[in-house]
């Protein structure tokens, strides 16, 4: 009887078949595979189901999946296999299941088997990658990228063959998900390997750099083809197999060596990825490159002295070399010594320097930009060769050359007066990069620079940014012996660049008091001016709360108005100032300054208190709305007005004392001092109010154990009432001694 359909492919896996499947089933009744599966289906079904129900099947790569897929598929009775597809158990808990699915599904299947496969997979994945994975099975016509992409997961497995045939063949965009869904496959990656090798002469550029990275991600197993590459493909090939050599990142003498080669190359295509390459490697290279040196080309040695000094520890051997460079006949090599002498360490360039000031009369005048920069970044704190060569520089016709000192002369090593004036001098240069560096390097100079006060005034006029925002920066550094550019500063806070306008906020605000006036003048521009300007004068506080006050008096609404916004910023040290303006203000600046003491809070009441009791019935008049809109904070002021002869007073803080309640705990720490006051009724006030707050602090219950003591006996009999009210017990001295 014939059981199968085809018997190809069976023979290599049978033997592992019967060990993974079959090991249920007695000895006596194992047979070859060609004569018992179908057996198994009749007799069986579960031994088959067993391997999907009990995670074993979780044990077995995808490959020997698809192939027992495939076996299965083979089946002439197919109502024994939809049998055995129905109790299928397939979870995304269990991939591999999934992986088994599909690839029955894409065995062409009859239709009631591929109706229940596809109902499996529609109970555990999202409709659109079902969509997706029937279209590929079916070999349906104008998949997109979106499909393809959709076939990242354990469901994507079996169209591995298919999306290594379409990666030939489809459009770039196409093209593109192949090769992420391919790579997404970690475990089938090495299967994917020949794909990306090919797609690496792909006509379109990004294509060949999406496979190069799916190559570095696959690792070791890339090593092998990606050197073969290197040998036998072209100019584009090589230079991608070079960068994914360096992105792989794995050290070994073969890789060294060909990365070597490839930086020997004529083309710089190869060069310049082999150099990125070198430095990535997992471990140091610098010996190799080292005992290679004297043996490459002259391009070759370019890039080792350029990676030798990327890859620290420098040691004594990469400044020999240097060394010998520097005093080699071509042009390029020493102008390739000299770029890498610039990451050279003070320390690690001891024995350099004496060679570099050798060169610094001799040296072609080209290559003087790069000596500059070498020096001054090697060069130890004040020494006199070092800054007299290097200020010899400042006034040589090369721009570059001025500009290179320059920014060594920015070093704090540098920062004599000589190098402060020489610097100051380059200001003025003709070139802006010039004066740009001039100004960097003056920023990093502690030592005093009133000197350059003026020229830096000249430069707040230019229209380039970054010098503006240096030359603000030196100004600030300056500080205060730098007023004479306060106004110029001042004049920035309406620029429209943000960055500007920062610097010249903080530089304004470190000169303090000096910047005042030039601020209260902005008051009255532009809003977005007379913000910033209010911001800075709340910066400096105190100082410019007597300004503030003038500018309060003043006619002009607007500065009015950001006055008194910056007053109650300022806060509590500006109460004073905005109370006398309440004496002396017309009535839309008492209504302004009212608004300002509501928002401040705290130290107005106390201060208050002294209009609120005057004779002026005005000054009484203004005082009323602002106690009733701090009331929680006033509640010591409304106790004194108790005592005070005048009935209006009076009256009114025996009325908000009827709204004392727990909102007004922020007054205690000045309730607590009123329990000593002269007056006896303010003493049994204060017991009455500490009731009514409810707060219990150590502060309170000292306070109330010391009325209890008072001479007055209705102040103490309000202090006991008030602690029973908070402990419900007398107070704690009482009961230090409980036996007595």
């Amino acid at each position: 009887m014939v059981f199968w359909k085809s018997s190809s492919d069976l023979d290599a896996t049978g033997q592992e078949i019967e060990e993974q499947i079959f090991s249920r089933l007695a000895k006596t009744e194992k047979a070859t595979l060609t004569q018992n599966l179908e057996e198994i289906l009749k007799r069986h079904p579960l031994d088959l189901t067993a391997l999907f129900v009990e995670d074993r099947i979780q044990i077995l790569k995808s490959p020997f999946v698809i192939k027992l897929a495939k076996v299965c598929s083979a089946v002439q009775s197919q109502s024994r296999l939809f049998k055995f597809i129905k109790e299928l158990p397939v979870t995304k808990s269990r991939p591999t299941s999934i992986v088994f699915v599909v690839q029955m599904l894409c065995s062409s299947p009859k239709k009631n088997v591929a109706v229940c496969l596809e109902s499996k997979l529609a109970n555990i994945l999202e409709a659109s990658i079902v969509r997706a994975v029937k279209a590929m099975a079916y070999r349906q016509e104008g998949l997109s990228a979106n499909d393809i992409l959709l076939l990242r997961g354990p469901w994507g497995v079996p169209f591995i063959p298919l999306l290594k045939h379409l990666l030939k063949n489809s459009s770039s965009e196409v093209k593109k998900a192949i090769i992420i869904t391919l790579n997404s496959f970690e475990e089938e990656r090495e299967s994917t390997l020949p794909a990306f090798l090919g797609a690496l002469g792909d006509s379109k550029g990004d294509i060949c750099k999406m496979a190069a990275s799916a190559l570095a991600n696959i690792g070791e197993a890339s090593l092998e083809p990606l050197l073969e590459v290197l040998k036998t493909g072209d100019t584009r090939k090589k230079s991608l197999a070079v960068w994914s050599l360096g992105k792989i990142g794995i050290v070994s003498p073969e890789v060294v060596t060909a990365l070597l080669e490839a930086l020997e190359s004529s083309e710089e295509k190869v060069r310049r990825p082999a150099a990125w390459a070198l430095e990535n490697l997992e471990s140091n290279v610098s010996p190799e490159l080292i005992s290679r040196f004297s043996q490459t080309n002259q391009e070759a040695q370019v890039a080792i002295l350029e990676i030798l000094v990327k890859t620290p520890p420098i040691s004594s051997e990469i400044i020999d070399i240097l060394i010998s460079s520097l005093e080699q006949e071509n042009l390029e090599i020493r102008k390739a010594s000299l770029q890498a002498s610039i990451l050279v360490s003070e320390e690690e360039g001891k024995t350099l320097l004496p060679i570099l000031l050798s060169l610094a009369k001799s040296i072609e005048e080209d290559l003087k930009p790069l000596l500059s920069l070498a020096i001054g970044a090697i060069a130890p704190e004040n020494n006199e060769e070092v800054i007299e060569v290097l200020n010899s520089w400042i006034k040589d016709p090369s721009p570059l050359l001025r500009k290179n000192t320059a920014q060594s002369l920015g070093r704090a090593a540098f920062a004599s007066p000589l190098s402060a004036q020489n610097l100051v001098k380059l200001l003025s240069d003709t070139s802006s990069e010039v004066r740009l560096a001039a100004i960097r390097s003056l920023a990093q100079f502690t030592i005093p620079l009133k000197s350059a006060v003026f020229p830096l005034m000249g430069l707040l006029q230019t229209p380039e940014k970054e010098i503006l925002i240096s030359t603000i920066q030196v100004i600030t550094n300056i500080g205060k012996a730098a007023e004479e550019a306060i106004p110029l500063l001042a004049k920035l806070l309406a620029h429209p660049d943000l960055k500007i306008r920062a610097a010249t906020s903080h530089a304004l605000i470190q000169m303090g008091e000096l910047s005042i006036p030039a601020l209260i003048s902005l008051l009255q521009g532009k809003l977005e001016v007379r913000k910033l300007a209010t911001i800075i004068l709340v910066q400096i506080g105190s100082p410019a709360i007597p300004s503030l006050k003038q500018a309060l008096l003043g006619n002009n609404f607007e500065t009015r108005k950001a006055a008194c916004e910056a007053l109650s910023k300022i806060g509590e040290p500006a109460v004073p100032s905005l109370i006398s303006v309440l004496k002396e203000g017309n009535f839309w600046t008492r209504k302004s300054v009212s608004l300002a003491l509501i928002n401040i809070k705290v130290g107005v009441p106390e201060q208050l208190i002294e209009l609120m009791c005057s004779p002026n019935r005005d000054w009484q008049e203004i005082a009323v709305p602002i106690y009733r809109k701090i009331d929680t904070y006033s509640l010591s002021c409304f106790i004194l007005m108790l005592v005070d002869k005048k009935k209006l007073v009076s009256d009114f803080g025996a009325k908000m004392l009827r709204k004392v309640g727990p909102a007004h705990e922020v007054s205690i720490p000045n309730l607590v001092t009123l329990v000593d006051h002269s007056n006896k009724n303010v003493r049994r006030a204060t017991c009455w109010a500490f009731g009514r707050i409810g707060k219990v602090t150590d502060d309170v219950l000292e306070a109330l154990d010391r009325a209890l003591e008072d001479d007055d006996i209705a102040v103490s009999m309000e202090a006991q009432d008030s602690l029973d009210k908070l402990v419900g017990k007398t107070p704690l001295n009482d009961l230090e001694n409980p036996e007595s």
